[in-house]
Order: C-alpha cells, then sequence, then structure tokens
C-alpha cells in the first residue's frame, strides 16, 4: 500500500511542477507582450491578454509529457538514420495542430475568444501565426530532453568505467600481491644469501636473474588477461628454478600437454598457485620423489588442466580434501585465488577440483575455450 501511494504521489508532483513551471512562463510572457503592446493600456486588457496567453502554455503543459515520451522514443533509436529526422519533424509538426486544436477550443469554450472556430482564430490561421514558434518550441523540448539524456548516460558510463577502474586496480593489487608474496620473497632471498655465503656466487647471480625475471613478468602482467597456457607454463617452471635453488634436484616438473592446449588461453597465472601448493603439501622435496606433473588437453571444445604431485606420507594426507579448508599462509590464498579468478572469468561454467587418488593430489580445471564470466 505504500508502495502504491509512492508510485502515485511522484507522478503527480511531477505534473504539478510541469503545470506549475508552464503558468510562470505565461505569466511572464504576458508581462512582456503587455509592455510591448500599444492597446494594452489597463488591468482588465492585461487580463484578457493574460487569459489568453495563460491558456495557450497550459496547452504546452498538457503536451510536455507527450513531447518527452516522443524524444524518450527517439533517443532509444539513436538518431542514426534520416528516418528518424523525418519522424521527429513529423512529430513537430503533429505537435503545432494538436496544439493548435486544443488552444482554439479551449479560448473558445471558455469565452476568451467569443468568434471562435470560424473566426481568425481557425486552425489554419493559427498555424499561420503559431506554427513557427509552436515548432521551436518542440524542438526545445526535444533537444532540452535529448542533452540531459545524453549528460545522464555520459554520467552514468563514467561511474560505470570508474568501478571497473577501481575493480581492475583491485584485481591488480590482488595478483602483484600474489607475485610479491612474503613468503616466496624471503625464501628466495635467503636463497641467494645462502649461496653467496658458501661462495657460488654463479648460481647467485642465475638465482637473481631468474627472481628477476619472474618478478618483471609478475609485474607487466593485468588481472584481466589471458595468456597461452603455454606463456602460463612456462612461468611456472620459471618459479619451479627459483625453488629448485633451495631443494635442489629433487624438486622436479613434468609438462604433458597437446600442442592445441599450449595455444588456448587462460587467465594468466592460474597454475602457479596450484604448483606452490604442491611443492608445499606434497613430498616433491623428498628425495627420489616423483616429479609434478602438468598435464594440459582440450576435450569437446573445453580445455582440461591438472597438476599432480605425490602426496606427502607424514602429514596433510587427508582422504577427501575440502577446498574451503586449507591451511593459512600462500596455500589459502593461491587456491582462493584460482577459484576467484575462474569466477571472474568463466562464472559458473569452470570447475576446479583438489582431490588425492592412488597416493597423489591432482589439481584439476576445466574451463570452456571462451571466457563467459565479467572480468570487470
Amino acid at each position: 500500500m505504500q508502495s502504491d501511494r509512492v508510485g502515485f504521489r511522484r507522478p503527480a508532483i511531477t505534473a504539478a511542477a510541469v503545470f506549475t513551471a508552464w503558468t510562470i512562463f505565461g505569466i511572464l510572457s504576458t508581462v512582456h507582450f503587455f509592455f510591448g503592446y500599444e492597446g494594452a493600456t489597463d488591468f482588465s486588457s492585461f487580463r484578457r491578454l493574460a487569459d489568453n496567453v495563460i491558456v495557450f502554455y497550459w496547452g504546452w503543459a498538457l503536451l510536455t509529457p507527450i513531447v518527452i515520451l516522443v524524444a524518450r522514443r527517439l533517443a532509444a533509436r539513436g538518431m542514426r538514420r534520416v528516418q528518424d529526422w523525418m519522424l521527429l519533424l513529423v512529430a513537430g509538426v503533429a505537435t503545432m495542430l494538436v496544439h493548435g486544436l486544443i488552444h482554439t477550443r479551449a479560448t473558445w469554450l471558455t469565452g476568451i475568444d467569443k468568434v471562435g472556430s470560424t473566426g481568425p482564430h481557425t486552425l489554419i490561421d493559427y498555424s499561420q501565426r503559431h506554427g513557427g514558434g509552436d515548432l521551436a518550441t518542440f524542438a526545445v523540448l526535444v533537444g532540452g530532453y535529448l542533452l540531459i539524456e545524453a549528460n545522464r548516460r555520459a554520467r552514468a558510463r563514467e561511474l560505470a568505467t570508474a568501478e571497473i577502474g577501481a575493480k581492475l586496480a583491485r584485481a591488480d593489487l590482488e595478483l602483484l600481491r600474489w607475485h610479491l608474496h612474503p613468503h616466496f620473497l624471503f625464501n628466495a632471498l635467503n636463497t641467494v644469501s645462502t649461496l653467496v655465503l658458501k661462495g657460488a656466487n654463479d648460481d647467485a647471480a642465475r638465482a637473481i636473474a631468474l627472481i628477476s625475471r619472474y618478478l618483471r613478468a609478475g609485474m607487466a602482467q593485468r588481472a584481466d588477461s589471458m595468456v597461452p597456457v603455454g606463456e602460463d607454463i612456462a612461468t611456472v617452471q620459471r618459479y619451479v628454478e627459483i625453488e629448485m635453488l633451495r631443494f635442489g634436484d629433487s624438486l622436479k616438473i613434468e609438462v604433458d600437454a597437446e600442442p592445441e592446449a599450449l595455444e588456448a588461453l587462460i587467465p594468466g597465472s592460474i597454475l602457479q598457485p596450484l604448483v606452490e601448493n604442491a611443492i608445499a603439501h606434497g613430498s616433491v622435496r623428498e628425495p627420489g620423489s616423483k616429479p609434478i606433473r602438468i598435464r594440459a588437453m582440450l576435450e569437446s571444445e573445453r580445455l582440461l588442466l591438472s597438476i599432480s604431485n605425490p602426496t606427502n606420507g607424514t602429514r596433510d594426507r587427508r582422504p577427501d580434501i575440502d577446498t574451503s579448508r586449507e591451511t593459512p599462509d600462500s596455500a589459502r590464498f593461491g587456491l582462493r585465488y584460482v577459484r576467484e579468478r575462474l569466477k571472474q572469468f568463466y562464472g559458473d561454467d569452470a570447475s576446479f577440483t583438489l582431490a588425492e587418488n592412488d597416493g597423489e593430489t591432482i589439481a584439476s580445471v576445466d574451463v570452456p575455450l571462451t571466457p563467459t564470466g565479467n572480468r570487470a
């Protein structure tokens, strides 16, 4: 009931505002015509003039909502074709004729013009006397609405652009946060320090070069970008090379990918969090352990990615891993990052699972070849 009252009150207030505005404009016009008309010297002549002029503009008060409706329809069409401008001209002429009919009939019925439709205020005579002014008024109303609508749409686009920019900025910061993760930087720099203390200057220089290349690539990548699977795997391999400086040759990585799958596009930095999770919770750092395996293949217009690693036999062994209850630090952040990025690009048309099977932890990603989500 309350919403019905509000819905009724708004059009009533708008109608009253339009009527009041045209009445005020009519009074001001009467004053202008009165002082510019030599035969109008007293109040009675002012009143007769005011009656005629105000009724004239009350007719425009009745027609204003219709003119605005026409302008709204034309604005929706875009005004890009000659037919739209011809339609605007026809609407203007029709509005002028309707206004003339309203004015001549209203002045005759109210007694303002006792001659009526057979006298000088016939529709043809009205068109000759007021047609130009009515068409100009129609043009002003339509132009004013189109200008206001254009400003509103421009403002809406600015707000939308600013909102998208803010979202991208937050996403970029999150991506940068991932690449500059404190644990990774601390461990990488600690590796460099250890190599320097051992006198392995060549290895230390190589470590610094790998870290530099990795960070440079990470900071250059936008959160809304997509990269070929092969490029993302190359980034992962650079990351593993850095980690190998810490864990030695026991840490290995193998890639089994179809050539077509390597060319498919995926959101940047999707694979690395999964590899880091494998290093953190698997047994790949133990001597003689199986390597981390990255697989990529196409199946029925979908891209299937998986990262498998041997399960740690002394910790984190769970028959059914719940990805919503990861351990703190990089694992929790990394897996959440993967889920959110897949949601951002593919909506509900993507799946991410993490499970154990035959002594291996397998992270699987299944996405369509074409993104369907909202990257903003």
